[in-house]
């Protein structure tokens, strides 16, 4: 048994404690985490446990903030319903939400992922701190520093010198609730109820990393992207410059993560 399964089953009793259930806990194979999911079923329900990965597997996260804003958002129709976030621990217990929306129901889903992103940018961030960009920014550095190879070195890091500008490029805008992560593998469910997971990088920062998500991998119009809360009083010369830059920066940003995620799956074990 590897040192990281060892880990998972002393969690997974801790778990089973705080449930006073003997659940038979099954492991998830999902390419896109970088934590170890598994499903259970108690006599009420199916459950999802999320194990949570290591800061140097999953950088730039913060457990503490991610816990605030599940917190924050639970009541919410499109908030994943929290069980228990045992992050101090290492893990936390949701609902099972069902399976994630296909390529075939994107679009019956966006007008509910909209009505949601529409909400959440109206949350106020009362006990929030603003995220932090240079922290991640500086988290990539540091990584790509450590891990990758003289040969990939030089590109990496100018790749991420090309972002930093990017972003210091972006039209200004509100800051509020930004998920940063939207992707189909982080809905579940059909036209008429969708669930939002994956609040991890989370947090009360810049909305257009929301955008570019929604335009490039929603195909939401630009001009419906501009009625949300973050964008309704830009001009639409505006609006479509930080539509562009914003894509161009969140390709660098998904460049970058596969680039040292890869690397370390060479050193770490997740």
């Amino acid at each position: 048994m590897t040192d990281q399964a060892l880990t998972d089953k002393v969690l997974l009793d801790s778990v089973n404690q705080y449930l006073n259930q003997p659940i038979a806990w099954q492991p998830i194979v999902s390419k896109g985490s970088t934590n170890n999911l598994y499903s259970g079923q108690t006599t009420q329900q199916r459950l999802i446990l999320r194990i949570n990965a290591s800061k140097e597997w999953a950088f730039g996260v913060s457990r503490e903030s991610e816990a605030q804003i599940l917190k924050m958002i639970q009541g919410y129709t499109w908030a994943p319903i929290v069980i228990k976030n045992n992050w101090q621990k290492g893990w936390c217990l949701m609902s099972d939400h069902g399976t994630s929306v296909t390529k075939a129901s994107c679009q019956a889903v966006s007008p509910l992922l909209f009505e949601a992103i529409d909400q959440w940018q109206s949350i106020p961030s009362i006990g929030c701190d603003q995220f932090d960009y240079t922290r991640l920014f500086d988290s990539y550095r540091s990584n790509i520093q450590k891990t990758l190879t003289q040969s990939t070195l030089t590109d990496n890091l100018s790749l991420l010198d090309q972002l930093i500008v990017r972003f210091s490029d972006l039209p200004e805008v509100p800051l509020c609730l930004t998920h940063h992560d939207l992707h189909l593998g982080n809905l579940c469910g059909n036209e008429s109820q969708i669930t939002v997971l994956d609040w991890e990088y989370a947090g009360f920062g810049n909305p257009w990393f929301d955008a570019a998500c929604l335009y490039s991998k929603f195909g939401m119009p630009i001009a419906t992207i501009g009625s949300l809360p973050a964008f309704q009083y830009l001009q639409p010369s505006a609006l479509k410059q930080g539509m562009t830059n914003a894509i161009g920066l969140i390709k660098v940003l998904e460049t970058l993560w596969l680039a040292v995620r890869s690397s370390n799956a060479q050193h770490i074990k997740p």
